[in-house]
């Protein structure tokens, strides 16, 4: 399995040491392959797998297969069956297409949607793809206004 140096963002600073929480890397890689694992399944497996997992290289419009078949592995050895597999995620949701993605317009406040559209063409995809799933989020309402923060240099 690819290295373990998954991209770990400021706000997801508290579980860093041993990825007891799914992270943005994470979430982002199990979206694009169709792929999905709960929390409790992921407290299974060890922490360098999860490290390992959550750093392996794929991004939009990346062949998904290796993945898939890195994570079918490490489930079936900790789990006893392979992850359930889901419809993938559409990159175009989180896209550098202008208009902002409208759950992330609504979650800024005031002028922070125009400055948000002037620079959302420049974050990486990962970056976007946390700040739409942060701004659609009802169990972290905090976390939008962190990953903004974070992702703009404040």
């Amino acid at each position: 399995m690819p290295g373990s140096n998954a991209e770990l963002f400021r706000f997801e600073e508290d579980y860093r040491e041993d990825l007891h929480f799914v992270p943005m890397a994470m979430r982002y890689r199990l979206d694009l392959a169709g792929m999905k694992v709960g929390l409790a399944e992921w407290l299974l497996f060890p922490v360098e797998e999860r490290f390992a997992l959550a750093a392996y290289p794929l991004g939009a419009g990346s062949d998904c297969e290796g993945f898939r078949q890195a994570l079918r592995a490490v489930a079936r050895v900790r789990l006893g069956r392979e992850p359930q597999s889901i419809a993938p995620a559409d990159a175009a949701e989180w896209g550098v297409s202008i208009p902002l993605p409208e759950p992330v317009r609504a979650a800024c406040e005031g002028s922070e949607a125009k400055e948000m559209e002037s620079h959302w063409a420049g974050l990486s995809d990962l970056r976007r793809y946390a700040l739409l799933k942060m701004a659609s989020s009802r169990r972290q309402p905090d976390g939008f206004r962190r990953a903004r923060e974070e992702f703009s240099g404040g």
